[in-house]
């Protein structure tokens, strides 16, 4: 595979989006089951830096 890409926004609150482009270059998948586990890995990443984007700007929980 010569490179694998996603791309898109973040939602961080206020209305505020930042771009999000995680890249694999060079990447090789022994088969279609590998490659399928790359792109898992790609939205695994893009779910993990949302949830930051989203709590480092919502309001702090009251008690």
């Amino acid at each position: 595979m010569a490179a694998e890409s996603l791309g898109g926004h973040l939602a961080s609150g206020h209305g505020r989006l930042h771009t999000l482009c995680p890249a694999v270059n060079g990447a090789s998948a022994q088969d279609v089951d590998t490659l399928f586990d790359l792109v898992d890995d790609l939205n695994r990443i893009a779910g993990i830096l949302q949830e930051q984007a989203e709590a480092r700007h919502s309001p702090p929980a009251t008690r």
